[in-house]
C-alpha cells in the first residue's frame, strides 16, 4: 500500500496527509524509471496529463482579489507561468523516462498529440513538448524551440477530454443521482452547517457541496500565489473543500451506465489504440487520433484537465478519490512479451514529483493486464454507438427538401435516408420572399424604436456610438456559467 500525494509545491506532505484527507491508498507497487529491458518491450505509450497551474476559473461575491487585472494578469483560468514550469518538467521526466524508445528529434512517425480546445491545455502540451523534445540540429542556431505539430478536438464535438457533446441519456442518470442518491444526500445532509457557513462568508448561493466548487477553485488559486485568505477562509476550511471535492470527483462516473457514456469514449479510444499496434483493427481504424495513418506512432499525448483524469481513471477501476494536482499524468503503457509475443499493459501515475510514478492495478484485470484480458473486461464501458446510446439522433433530420421547378414525389433523400420532399411554385416562392422581408422590416423599426428610447434614457455611452449596456458588460467580471445569476 503506497500514499498518493499533492506535489510538494502545492501543499507540503505533511499538510496534505494531516489536514486534507487527500492522501489515499492504492493497491499498486512502486516502479522504477524505464530499464532498457522494458524499453525493449515497449510497443506504445499514451499520456493523459492535467495541465499545468493556472488562475482561477472563477471569481465569488466577496472576493477581496475580484480585480482580476490587478491579481491574475494572464486573465481567469489561463496557464500561469508557474504552470508552463510544470509542463516543461513533464516534458523533461517524459524525455528521461522514454528516451532510448524515443528519438532526440521529432519526427511525425514517433509523435501525436492532441489537447482539450482550451488556452491552458494547449499552453500546457506546447511547453510540455518543449521540454520533451529540445532542439536538436538546430533549425535556427538562435532559437532554443523545436515546433512540434499539435491538434486540438473542437469544442463542440469532444466527447473525449473535456465532454462537451450534449448526451441527454447521460444528463438524465446524472439528474437523477444527484437528486435521488443516498450517497449525495448525505454528504450535503453531513456538511450543511459547512455549506451554510461558505455561503454566507463568501456570498455565493451554494446550498449543496457540489454548489462550493467554485469557491474552491478560487481560494486554492489564491493560496498557491502567496495570496492572503480571508480570515474565515483559513484554517480548515480550504482543506475542507478539497476533501469534499475529491469525494465528489467519483460522481460523474459513479454509476456503470455513466462510465459507459462518460468515461467509455476515451477508454475505447485508449484500447482502439493499443488494439492498432497489435494488429486486432486492421489498416484502417476509423478514429481520426488513432496511432495508424500508415505509421505506428511510439507516443500518443492528450492534454486535459483534472476531470479527464477522474473520469478515466475511475471508469478503468484504478482511481481512489483524490483531486488530481496540476500536471498529474496518466501513463498507459503496451507492452509486447519477447518470449510469447502476447500483449500486455501497465498504467502508472505520476501525481508527485519526488517520485517515481505509481504503478496501478485495474480492479478486473491484475498484473500484469494482458490486452485481450483487458479488451474483454472493458467491453462493457465502452458504447457500441455513443450517439444512440445517449438517445441522440444518428444524423442531423433534414424536415424538407426544395425541388425547384421539379414534381417528382420522390422521397429519396442523401445518404439513401428517406426525406419528405416539398414543391414550391415560383408563386409561393414569391409570396414567401415578400412575407420575410415585410417581417424583417417590421423588426428593425420595432429595434430603432427601442434603441431611440433607451438613448433618450442615457442607456447610450457619453459618446453616443453604443449602448451604455455593452460598455458595462465588457468590464464586468467573467464569473463562468455557475454565476449566472449572481
Amino acid at each position: 500500500m503506497v500514499f498518493i500525494s499533492e506535489p510538494s509545491h502545492h501543499f507540503t506532505v505533511r499538510i496534505v496527509s494531516g489536514l486534507l484527507g487527500i492522501l489515499v491508498l492504492l493497491q499498486s507497487t512502486t516502479c522504477t524509471p524505464l530499464e532498457a529491458a522494458k524499453r525493449d518491450s515497449l510497443q506504445l505509450v499514451q499520456v493523459i496529463f492535467r495541465h499545468g497551474d493556472r488562475a482561477p476559473t472563477y471569481t465569488y461575491p466577496n472576493d477581496p482579489y475580484g480585480d482580476i487585472s490587478t491579481y491574475w494578469p494572464e486573465g481567469l483560468a489561463q496557464l500561469t507561468n508557474r504552470g508552463k514550469m510544470q509542463q516543461y518538467e513533464l516534458g523533461r521526466y517524459l524525455r528521461q523516462r522514454y528516451d532510448g524508445y524515443l528519438g532526440k528529434k521529432y519526427t511525425q512517425q514517433e509523435l501525436y498529440v492532441t489537447s482539450s480546445d482550451m488556452d491552458r491545455t494547449i499552453m500546457s502540451l506546447e511547453s510540455n513538448l518543449a521540454g520533451l523534445f529540445p532542439p536538436v540540429n538546430k533549425w535556427n542556431p538562435n532559437i532554443e524551440w523545436q515546433p512540434i505539430p499539435l491538434r486540438t478536438i473542437p469544442w463542440k464535438e469532444d466527447k473525449l477530454l473535456h465532454v462537451n457533446v450534449r448526451c441527454p441519456r447521460y444528463h438524465e442518470i446524472r439528474r437523477n443521482f444527484l437528486s435521488s442518491s443516498d450517497v449525495v444526500k448525505k454528504i450535503n445532509e453531513d456538511n450543511q452547517e459547512f455549506i451554510q457557513f461558505c455561503a454566507k462568508k463568501s456570498g455565493l448561493d451554494a446550498k449543496t457541496v457540489k454548489d462550493l466548487y467554485p469557491l474552491l477553485d478560487v481560494l486554492y488559486a489564491q493560496s498557491q500565489h502567496n495570496l492572503s485568505l480571508p480570515e474565515w477562509a483559513q484554517g480548515d476550511t480550504l482543506p475542507k473543500l478539497i476533501q469534499l471535492h475529491a469525494t465528489t470527483n467519483t460522481w460523474p462516473t459513479y454509476t456503470d451506465e455513466m462510465k459507459r457514456l462518460w468515461g467509455g469514449p476515451l477508454l475505447g479510444l485508449l484500447i482502439k489504440n493499443m488494439m492498432a499496434i497489435a494488429g486486432h483493427l486492421g489498416s484502417n481504424p476509423e478514429d481520426a487520433h488513432s496511432v495508424s495513418h500508415g505509421v505506428n506512432r511510439k507516443m500518443l499525448m492528450y492534454s486535459a484537465h483534472d476531470s479527464t483524469l477522474a473520469r478515466i481513471m475511475n471508469t478503468m477501476g484504478v482511481f481512489e478519490p483524490h483531486c488530481p494536482p496540476y500536471a498529474a499524468a496518466l501513463i498507459v503503457e503496451l507492452h509486447q512479451d519477447p518470449a510469447t509475443f502476447e500483449y500486455y499493459t501497465e498504467i502508472h501515475y505520476r501525481n508527485d514529483t519526488t517520485r517515481a510514478p505509481y504503478l496501478l492495478t485495474p480492479e478486473k484485470c491484475g498484473y500484469p493486464c494482458n490486452l485481450r484480458e483487458m479488451i474483454e473486461k472493458t467491453k462493457p464501458l465502452i458504447p457500441v454507438d455513443w450517439v444512440k446510446e445517449c438517445q441522440l439522433e444518428s444524423k442531423p433530420t433534414n424536415f424538407f427538401t426544395l425541388r425547384m421547378g421539379s414534381t417528382s414525389s420522390s422521397t429519396a433523400g442523401l445518404d439513401g435516408e428517406l426525406l419528405h420532399s416539398c414543391y414550391l411554385s415560383p408563386i409561393q416562392l414569391t409570396l414567401m420572399g415578400v412575407g420575410l422581408f415585410s417581417i424583417s422590416a417590421l423588426a428593425v423599426l420595432i429595434i430603432a424604436k427601442v434603441l431611440q428610447g433607451r438613448k433618450e434614457d442615457n442607456y447610450y455611452d457619453d459618446s453616443g456610438s453604443r449602448p451604455l449596456f455593452v460598455s458595462l458588460w465588457q468590464n464586468k467580471p467573467f464569473y463562468g456559467a455557475a454565476y449566472e445569476k449572481l
